[in-house]
């Protein structure tokens, strides 16, 4: 049953000091007390850190202390690439401080090595280190939504923040690192053998290197190339760490996604949890799903619905999104709207857009609901499910109906009679259809409501005969919204839907 009146406040990360004692590729760096640091919200993380043939991808969290990896710096220039994963568009800027002189803070004037950058995607920046400098210390990259941290400390807001292991090496040195360079599968299935290659890592030496693998479910191996099967699905961080004769190391990663054979296999859409658990009735977050179903390889009535991305600890609310596609403009008498030039004027708005669900997930966020839309293919073409798009299976392109009501009839008035579509219709064969659906989600039509005269337009409506569906009604000869290349029109219509 689901839960409509949850409200929940995030809960604030406590500031402490971190005390760290790093161990780096058989080497200490003996630090003194770091500040804490942390990102926030659900909407952009780090994806990725690349430099000197170092790469880490990266999931969803607001901190996470790489202390054991080591990243390898050279004297003057150092390619990095920063690449950010967002929910939406979203403009982030990146810093980072390197403990130049170790004393355990990043407050000096010279630690500051990278700032002044931003993008909505990758983007490439410069880290400088002084002729010289051959020391192993630690690194903080801190990525924020909207504008640059303020501080290496604290709570930075919308984003994430990053600690890593640094050797920087002077030109004097006598060793360079290695590079660890690892390829394979990025996705598979429980059960079913995933084989990863080491063997294109190389070192400038012309050492001979070792290989440490680490598959991210608590198995290693140590040969140049190794294979693994996964008995769980979940997302598995693969790590490939190359040691040289000098034991300088590079450490190389790939995310692998583990799933059952299909989305839901022959998952049983009446049970409520499989495989079935014994604490059915714990709920803390008292979002409507149990706990345990919330986890990987767990199906809430035939769902998976972590990876839709449900967790534990949140409330999570799930909203199918149905929706006419956009279409040729009808204008009150049933003719088609045309231009100066007599081409048809499209109609866009029961086409949902983008920004919107961006919006929203923000907004219901500041009141502690996560909100999981559903509008297919709408965003997303590929096969299969991707939550960061809006696209857990079900949302699906209506057929255009030039007015829409509780349930269908003939609607007439003195110009003319125009037969509606119904919402209990579009519940029976789009949503009900899919058995189990109405247990977790809640059903959305955006529909065209216009009658064959201009009396009226409903601009929405939630019956009460449907507790759990409701219909938002945009478009038409009245909003006339057949322009979206502007920002204004764009913004016009984002905030009418």
């Amino acid at each position: 049953m689901k839960n409509t009146s949850v409200l929940k406040q995030y809960k604030l990360h406590q500031q402490w000091l971190l005390p760290l004692t790093l161990l780096i590729s058989g080497f200490n760096v003996n630090a003194a007390d770091y500040c804490a640091a942390h990102g926030g919200g659900n909407y952009e993380w780090i994806a990725n850190l690349e430099v000197n043939g170092f790469s880490n991808p990266s999931g969803n969290s607001d901190y996470t202390n790489y202390a054991k990896l080591t990243i390898n710096l050279n004297e003057g220039n150092n390619e990095v690439i920063l690449t950010p994963k967002t929910t939406g568009n979203y403009q982030e800027y990146w810093k980072i401080w390197i403990d130049f002189n170790k004393d355990g803070d990043f407050s000096d004037a010279d630690e500051v090595v990278l700032g002044n950058l931003s993008g909505s995607s990758a983007v490439n920046g410069n880290i400088v280190i002084p002729a010289g400098t051959n020391i192993d210390t630690v690194m903080r990259v801190a990525m924020k939504y909207n504008s640059e941290a303020n501080s290496p400390c604290g709570n930075i807001g919308d984003g994430e923040v990053e600690d890593y292991s640094v050797r920087i090496a002077s030109s004097g040195s006598s060793s360079a690192p290695p590079k660890a360079v690892l390829t394979g599968p990025t996705s598979g299935t429980v059960d079913a053998e995933m084989c990863f290659k080491g063997d294109g890592s190389t070192d400038p030496d012309k050492d001979t290197l070792s290989y440490q693998w680490d598959f991210g479910d608590g198995t290693t191996a140590s040969t140049e190339n190794a294979c693994h099967t996964y008995s769980t699905p979940n997302d598995y961080t693969v790590k490939l760490t190359v040691t040289d004769g000098g034991g300088l190391t590079n450490t190389a990663s790939l995310t692998a996604s583990v799933t059952k054979d299909s989305d839901n296999g022959d998952v049983d859409p009446s049970v409520p949890v499989y495989p079935s658990c014994n604490n059915l009735n714990i709920d803390d977050d008292k979002d409507g799903i149990p706990d345990c179903a919330e986890e990987p390889g767990k199906y809430f009535y035939g769902m998976p619905v972590y990876n839709y991305g449900a967790r534990k600890n949140q409330v999570d609310v799930f909203m199918e999104v149905d929706y006419m596609a956009a279409h040729d403009l009808i204008k009150y008498d049933g003719t088609t709207a045309v231009d100066s030039n007599g081409q048809a004027l499209t109609d866009y708005g029961s086409e949902p857009l983008r920004e919107v669900f961006d919006k929203l997930k923000k907004t219901f966020a500041a009141h502690g609901w996560v909100m999981h839309f559903d509008v297919g293919d709408l965003f997303d073409k590929a096969p299969g499910i991707d939550p960061s798009d809006y696209d857990l299976g079900g949302g699906n392109a209506l057929p255009f109906a030039e007015e829409t009501y509780f349930y269908s009839y003939e609607d007439c008035d003195d110009t003319r009679c125009i037969t509606t579509s119904g919402m209990d219709d579009y519940i029976k064969n789009h949503f009900k259809n899919k058995p189990g659906r109405d247990r977790l989600f809640y059903y959305i039509v955006m529909a065209v409501s216009q009658p064959g005269s201009a009396r009226g337009n409903t601009t929405g409506v939630a019956p009460d005969l449907f507790d759990f569906s409701a219909q938002i009604t945009v478009g038409g000869e009245y909003w006339q919204q057949t322009d979206i290349t502007t920002p204004l029109n764009r913004n016009i219509l984002i905030n009418s839907q």
